[in-house]
């Protein structure tokens, strides 16, 4: 019976590289949105021609388009709490603060998309389920520090490798790998 209780060492490694892989992916689409939107490039400020046209001849997605397009603070606002949440996401150190920003802007995205029709409400779902795997193992803790104000000691993190040079090397590579995603992303932006 307590074989069933404990997880393997194997399984254990098993879901903590699952859960890096969703943190990545995360991470890296958090980014490529809010730079989008930071450098007003998937919402730009709509032609005065459009803002000419009758109300009632627009799709809800193409309202929700000109509506932030219209405002260029609210849309680098937007993208900026979407790039913290990928910058956070990246950091293994950082990632659930990451994981509960990126759990919020999708969460008001996914709103969006299923309320004004937006043809990504499947993605938005993906993204804010993924949201919510990573924060699963940590429910009881955030429960007990944001809702019970009790003292939580430090997070049990299981390693990726048996060695310790191994697991800062994978750190390592990680920021990397932002460092490189937030340049490719944000180079051709502001070309």
């Amino acid at each position: 019976a307590s074989a069933l209780a404990r997880p393997s060492t194997a399984s254990r490694r098993r879901a903590a590289w699952l859960a890096v892989f969703l943190r990545l992916c995360l991470a890296g689409e958090r980014l490529f949105y809010g730079v989008a939107k930071v450098i007003p490039t998937q919402m730009p400020q709509p032609p005065l021609t459009a803002l000419l046209e009758p109300f009632g001849e627009f799709s809800p997605a193409s309202v929700l388009w000109l509506q932030v397009g219209s405002s260029p603070p609210y849309e680098v606002l937007l993208g900026a709490v979407e790039m913290l949440a990928g910058l956070l996401l990246f950091v293994p150190r950082t990632a659930t603060l990451g994981a509960l920003v990126a759990l919020l802007s999708m969460a008001q995205v996914f709103i969006l998309n299923m309320t004004f029709d937006v043809p990504v409400k499947i993605l938005s779902g993906h993204l804010l389920l993924m949201s919510l795997v990573l924060l699963a193992p940590r429910a009881r803790r955030l429960f007990d520090a944001v809702v019970l104000e009790r003292a939580c000691g430090p997070v049990t993190v299981t390693p990726l490798f048996s060695r310790a040079r191994a697991n800062r090397w994978t750190t390592r590579v990680q920021l990397a790998l932002c460092v490189w995603v937030l340049a490719g992303l944000l180079l051709p932006g502001w070309q």
